[in-house]
């Protein structure tokens, strides 16, 4: 019997890991950011204090590359 079968989801972190590596850094915060969301949407009522850090987090991550495109597009383009 396949243990893998007894799961709802199968995420294959090894794949996920190997295509992220090469990544730019701003599409590595990008889908850090897109997770802390998904995560954030996830969790219960019981959980709301680790879920309104959980949207900080990804907030933090968003002011973050928009701090960083800007830096570019002010170098880029003075």
């Amino acid at each position: 019997m396949d243990i893998q079968k007894n799961y709802k989801f199968d995420f294959d972190f090894k794949n996920f890991y190997q295509s992220i590596n090469g990544g730019s850094a701003g599409l590595q915060l990008f889908l850090a950011q897109k997770l802390l969301e998904s995560s954030s949407d996830k969790m219960t009522r019981a959980q709301r204090k680790f879920r309104s850090k959980t949207e900080s987090l990804a907030n933090a991550v968003g002011d973050l590359r928009d701090e960083i495109n800007q830096d570019y597009l002010e170098k880029r383009f003075g």
